[in-house]
This record gives structure tokens, C-alpha cells and sequence, in this order.
């Protein structure tokens, strides 16, 4: 039995690299930047301080998501 969905994985470099990815004028257009089902950033600031960020976006990007 196949596959319903191919799902890939994507690496960014910084949490702003997804904002920008999911914020561009050709994300999920025809032939342009395919969609994120989800995605996450986490940055150790120190042993007890870490943050975690979850992005769930499908179509288009809210301005105040950063």
C-alpha cells in the first residue's frame, strides 16, 4: 500500500528562516516553495533555559508571528 503523503523534511538555520519561508509571495503557489505542515525551532540559551517554537501553517502567514 502506497503513501497518502510524502512528507520531507526541511532544515532552517534560525526560526526567522521559516517566518521568512512560509511569508513568501511564492509559497505554496504553482511550482514555487511547497507548504509546511509544521515546523519547530528551539534555542538553548543556557542548561535551564530553552525556548521552543512551534510553527503550524499551511496557507499564509499572520504579520504578527514572529
Amino acid at each position: 500500500m502506497g503513501s497518502l503523503v510524502n512528507f520531507t523534511f526541511k532544515p532552517f538555520n534560525t526560526h526567522d528562516e521559516i517566518i521568512d519561508y512560509i511569508s513568501a509571495s511564492d509559497y505554496m503557489m504553482n511550482g514555487g516553495k511547497k507548504g509546511v505542515c509544521f515546523g519547530f525551532s528551539v534555542l538553548e540559551k543556557n542548561s535551564a533555559d530553552i525556548d521552543i517554537k512551534l510553527v503550524f501553517n499551511d496557507h499564509e502567514q499572520e504579520p504578527d508571528a514572529r
